[in-house]
């Protein structure tokens, strides 16, 4: 339902690196917006969704964890 993960492969991981264009700090999901290369050397924006900010301040995240112009390479599970 909402929050199944089945039309995913949990056996394989994908990392994103990129730059920081936003970090929402939102309810019910925060999300990251930013820019990556694609094959032909083109930005394109993707947009990460993750876990609520109540679950990330519980993991030690911040609303300014992440601030636009970050490097950052992300795992995609």
């Amino acid at each position: 339902a909402h929050h199944s993960f089945a039309m995913f492969d949990g056996d394989t991981t994908v990392s994103l690196e990129g730059t920081v264009k936003e970090f929402q700090w939102t309810y019910p999901h925060a999300w990251i917006l930013m820019m990556v290369a694609d094959e032909a050397g083109q930005e394109q924006q993707w947009a990460l969704e993750l876990p609520s900010p109540g679950g990330l301040a519980r993991d030690g995240w911040l609303p300014k964890s992440l601030v636009p112009g970050m490097e950052i390479v992300a795992p995609i599970l």
